[in-house]
């Protein structure tokens, strides 16, 4: 109960608080660039689409989302960062940065963001930028540093909140018309949440979202700014065919992007490169001829815009240098692993480091391709060594939780053991797992688990820590299962013991069954409760031990709270139960001492 609940109660600050040991922004220091980078677009609009599926977006029939990947660059292999949830990757867009940068990991979190935004990092006074959205996560993010702001009031996640977004769009470009332009529609993603990426429905608001944007290219064109203007749609992530995201899974995390319009590149083609969202912010500043954050780590597509080869070598070394500070500070802020463990990553990143001022050298002869090249491979090679100190410490970690929960385990069971040896203590039991006992005891726990089964069969599997979008969503099915499932794993192995032993064992009234019962339902709920802690014993093995853990990036409060807070509720009937039934058995002893 103790570890269940500590671990609940952990998990009941995860959406909001996650405990991020290893975020490196307070910590990087701005990179200059070596040079005056060249700006190749002034405009940009940003057409986002919570929830779009790249293979569902192929399949609709969208003669407006056609034209923009006729006339720009369409990355088949784009994904959402993980954990898939919208609010993750809001700020992955915002910031051009992954969770250890954002501290973002699911969508409960409603604060402003402490790092380099897109629009906080462009000046005003050389380009204005204007977001109409909803009152969501755009709104924190990116709201307070827009020149424009049109917070549409809608119902969240409604099948209209597109069009009201659509016709807001429309009411406010023509007079406050904005160098960067962010729109976001979010009906497919309620759509998908509610029918599934594998329905009609699903395809059809990707329809009628494509119609909205059609609409907002057409008054660009009328206003003759659509030849002047880049062109960005994008996702978040995508949804399984049942609905759902959040997880790691393809269909959840493959979203849709195209780079369209002036400043873009081998315009028409679909590119399988791996490309993720925290790549768009970077590329995109780049166009405009503005010095990244040193706290963004996507990659700049520099092979699909139309920069001169100088101004890519500009970027490419600054690149090479941001990812090669967050590596090293990533190493120091590791503990677990020692000076001599180091030592080679350390060595990598000063090769990494002599490579950029080869690099920067060539540069400042003007052979800038040769410059751009080796900044290139200087910033794949800072990418490598960073993933290979992740993978190491991802199996250190693992290693040393497992090894800490059996050495816990170890010594719990020593002393109970040595204790009862020198009669410190006394551990007895009332005879509750006898043989006579243990068939309706497992029989009330594969009918509760089979009733819980059910139950979220019943919700169509559409309220996991993956899938859901609103406590509307994810609390009746798990109040529902809980409470019936811990109904019927008192009262069934009641009526097992009655059916099994009614023959031969001639009790008439319920007070004289009733420590047959007690027995039973006690064991029950033990059984119900192992696999229960077994998961728990899991991830605290694989994410950390108490008090000092981190919630899995998977993790919402929701999903927390059913392995968490609500088997500790279970627990207290069991501990009732077997208040009773001491009660029950000292009466029992005390007649029959008389």
């Amino acid at each position: 109960m103790i570890i269940q609940l500590s671990f609940g109660i952990r998990a009941l600050t995860t959406q909001f608080d996650l405990n991020n040991k290893h975020n490196i922004a307070s910590g990087l220091e701005e990179v200059l660039q070596i040079g005056t980078p060249t700006a190749i677009t002034d405009q940009i609009l940003i057409l986002f689409v919570d929830g779009m599926r790249y293979d569902k977006m192929l399949e609709a029939n969208t003669p407006n989302m056609d034209a923009l990947m006729a006339n720009g660059t369409t990355f088949s292999n784009y994904h959402s960062v993980l954990p898939s949830y919208s609010r993750v990757n809001y700020a992955a867009f915002s910031t051009g940065s992954t969770t250890n940068m954002t501290n973002v990991f699911a969508n409960g979190y409603d604060e402003e963001l402490e790092i380099p935004t897109l629009y906080s990092i462009i000046d005003s006074n050389d380009y204005n930028k204007s977001l109409i959205v909803d009152e969501g996560g755009w709104a924190k993010f990116l709201g307070k540093d827009a020149d424009v702001a049109v917070f549409v009031d809608t119902i969240s996640h409604s099948y209209e909140e597109g069009l009201d977004v659509k016709n807001a769009a429309i009411a406010t470009i023509p007079g406050n018309f904005s160098n960067i332009q962010l729109i976001g529609f979010d009906d497919v993603d309620a759509v998908g949440h509610d029918f599934g990426a594998a329905s009609t429905t699903y395809k059809q608001m990707i329809e009628i979202t494509d119609s909205y944007i059609g609409e907002i290219l057409d008054l660009y064109n009328s206003l003759g700014q659509l030849d002047n203007t880049t062109i960005v749609l994008f996702s978040d992530h995508g949804h399984e065919d049942i609905g759902g995201h959040g997880g790691e899974a393809f269909n959840q995390t493959n979203g849709c992007f195209i780079l369209a319009g002036k400043g873009v590149t081998n315009k028409g083609i679909i590119s399988d490169k791996l490309t993720r969202i925290n790549s768009i912010t970077p590329t995109l500043l780049t166009m405009l001829g503005i010095p990244l954050a040193p706290t963004m780590n996507g990659q700049v597509l520099l092979d699909f815009i139309d920069s001169s080869v100088q101004t890519k070598a500009i970027y490419a070394i600054q690149q090479a240098e941001i990812m090669n500070q967050q590596f090293v500070a990533t190493i120091n802020e590791f503990g677990i692993l020692s000076s001599k463990t180091k030592l080679p990553y350390l060595a990598g990143s000063e090769l990494v480091a002599n490579n950029i001022t080869l690099a920067k050298g060539n540069y400042s002869i003007t052979q800038y391709l040769s410059s751009y090249n080796i900044a290139l491979s200087s910033e794949k090679s800072a990418r490598l060594y960073f993933s290979l100190l992740l993978i190491q410490m991802k199996s250190l970690s693992e290693l040393f939780r497992t090894l800490l929960i059996i050495g816990i385990v170890t010594i719990v069971s020593a002393s109970i053991f040595y204790l009862r040896r020198r009669r410190i203590i006394e551990v007895a039991h009332q005879e509750v797992f006898s043989k006579d006992q243990l068939l309706p005891q497992i029989l009330g726990m594969l009918t509760a688990i089979s009733f819980c089964i059910l139950i979220a069969a019943s919700f169509g599997f559409k309220f996991a820590a993956t899938s859901f979008n609103s406590t509307n969503q994810t609390v009746p099915p798990i109040l529902t299962a809980f409470f019936v499932s811990g109904t019927l794993a008192i009262f069934i192995p009641w009526l097992a013991i009655y059916l099994l032993k009614r023959k031969s064992v001639k009790f008439r009234t319920f007070k004289e069954w009733n420590g047959m019962f007690l027995k039973s339902t006690i064991g029950s709920m033990f059984f119900i409760t192992l696999p229960i802690f077994g998961y728990v014993v899991y991830y605290i093995a694989q994410f950390g031990p108490w008090p000092s853990w981190i919630i899995p990036p998977l993790a919402d409060t929701y999903a927390f709270w059913i392995i968490g807070i609500m088997p500790c509720i279970l627990y207290i009937i069991p501990l009732i139960l077997m208040l009773v039934l001491w009660k029950y058995e000292k009466k029992e002893k005390a007649q029959l001492a008389s």
